[in-house]
């Protein structure tokens, strides 16, 4: 079971505890779906799904979540080394301000400039925002705080800015798609199918906007109900559509 699974499943859940639903239970599903839920002796088939920025890198078009693992795993690759070392003695933070870049390519040899980075300043309680480059192009920044501890903090900047219609066609997409691919997943299941849907999508929170991309959305029909989870504003978590108005 993944964490965002579990995030998911908790955030409906409580939801329906606020429309006073007391007799719910939930059992692990047969990937698919994620899971059943049994609301008084009904059973519903739910399954967990999330929408993201999609960036287009020099290799290929890969998810936001993508690029974030990514990224957190090659500094905790290079917090590792730099312990093992002895050279690790403070709080860094290092920045990736261009996400489109193809960091594989350059991968050791950026590992090797942030840990000559670290070694040289390790004597200091502090060292200015540096840019880290390879053959002249930068890829990443790194800095020395004064914050408590060793360890070191990414931060993966988001891609470049979107024009608002550009992103309200994305966002559309990346709904619409999301639900087409479960529809299909889930077609030979015979109970109601609830879509939960987790937004992560970092340009558009408008709820009113995300059901103004189902009003014409055939595959809608498909699913009993379809609720989104806002991860930055829980008050934004809300039923997109549901065939029980007693869920609206």
């Amino acid at each position: 079971m993944r964490k965002d699974e579990e995030f998911a499943k908790q955030a409906f859940d409580q939801f329906l505890a606020t429309k006073g639903i007391s007799d719910r239970l939930w059992l692990e599903g047969n990937e698919p779906p994620d899971y059943f839920l049994v609301i008084n002796n009904q059973r519903y088939a739910a399954e967990i799904t999330t929408i993201t920025e999609r960036i287009d890198t020099p290799r290929k078009t890969v998810s936001r979540r993508t690029i974030d693992k990514s990224g957190e795993a090659f500094v905790r690759d290079v917090e590792t080394t730099a312990t093992k070392e002895g050279i690790l003695n403070g709080t860094y933070y290092i920045s990736f301000p261009f996400v489109q870049r193809d960091y594989y390519a350059v991968q050791k040899s950026l590992k090797l400039a942030l840990l000559d980075f670290i070694s040289r300043s390790k004597n200091d309680s502090e060292f200015p925002h540096t840019p880290i480059k390879i053959d002249g192009v930068q890829y990443c920044a790194i800095q020395k705080t004064q914050r408590p501890g060793s360890r070191i903090i990414v931060g993966i900047n988001p891609s470049n800015a979107k024009w608002a219609g550009d992103a309200a066609i994305e966002a559309c997409d990346l709904l619409l798609s999301s639900i087409s691919e479960k529809e299909i997943k889930l077609a030979h299941i015979n109970e109601q199918k609830i879509l939960i849907i987790l937004n992560e999508y970092p340009y558009i929170d408008s709820v009113a906007f995300y059901k103004s991309c189902l009003t014409t959305a055939s595959q809608v029909e498909n699913f009993h109900t379809i609720f989104l989870i806002d991860l930055e504003k829980t008050d934004n978590d809300c039923v997109l559509c549901t065939k029980n108005p007693n869920w609206q």
